[in-house]
């Protein structure tokens, strides 16, 4: 910024005083002149002489004073302007800063409803994933109590049910003393089933009808179907082996994998 710099101002009466005076002098050395002598002449000469010296020094000083107004109003033109500048780009420079703001409190707030709606789908998906177990599990526990209520003959109808649902294909049945005995064929893999009759649970030497099939050159897959449970040496001895024990909890997870 530069600051607009001016003479202290003169007064009217110092304003008038010089070119009063260069007047006043060339009048008196204009009457001079015409005297017919000629020293009075040539102090009237001289006379006219300092009224023009002094008329051209107020003719400078009046040019001078006119530029130096010029200057001056070309320096406050050129100061406003450069103030108009600095005052477009300072509210050039709010609004820019303005919009940035409002654009990054927009961002926030779409980002803040994205985690909102996120999380909200997020607990709508835990809501029907909790609701869907519980289906589940209500499910299968009902289905377990169901099986287990129902007769001998009833419970092997079911299970011949839930292996065809599986896609399981029943080859042939055989009648022996400790149950009937299955073969089947699931997923081109042949097996054997034993299914334990009169509710009781299976004990080791109903284990060794399926021993022969379990410990074969080419072992098939074997199940020991039993209602009312397994005996630990049962449970102990097919470990490492084809052998699955199945219990109605096994074949109310078949059914529920049915659905």
């Amino acid at each position: 910024t530069h600051a607009v710099t001016s003479q202290p101002p003169q007064t009217e009466e110092e304003v008038l005083r010089r070119p009063l005076l260069s007047c006043i002098w060339g009048v008196l050395g204009f009457c001079l002149f015409q005297n017919p002598n000629p020293f009075i002449q040539i102090g009237g000469l001289s006379l006219l002489f300092i009224s023009g010296f002094g008329l051209l020094g107020v003719g400078w000083q009046w040019l001078q004073a006119q530029r130096a107004v010029r200057e001056n109003i070309t320096a406050q033109e050129t100061l406003e302007a450069k103030q108009q500048t600095r005052r477009e780009h300072h509210t050039q420079r709010k609004n820019r800063t303005q919009k940035e703001r409002e654009q990054a409190q927009l961002h926030k707030d779409k980002e803040a409803q994205q985690r909102t709606a996120k999380h909200q789908q997020e607990l709508e998906a835990q809501r029907e994933e909790v609701a869907k177990q519980s289906a589940k599990t209500a499910f299968h526990i009902a289905e377990t109590n169901r099986l287990v209520a129902l007769s001998d003959g009833e419970r092997l109808a079911e299970f011949r049910r839930l292996i065809l649902q599986r896609g399981t294909t029943l080859l042939s049945e055989t009648e022996i003393p400790q149950g009937t005995l299955f073969t089947f064929e699931e997923a081109n893999t042949q097996g054997v089933a034993l299914w334990i009759h009169q509710k009781r649970r299976c004990e080791y030497s109903d284990l060794e009808v399926l021993t022969p099939y379990a410990n074969a050159s080419a072992p098939l897959r074997c199940w020991i179907i039993a209602f009312e449970g397994f005996s630990p040496e049962v449970v102990t001895a097919v470990r490492h082996t084809p052998v699955t024990l199945i219990d109605p909890h096994l074949l109310a997870n078949w059914a529920l994998s049915n659905l």
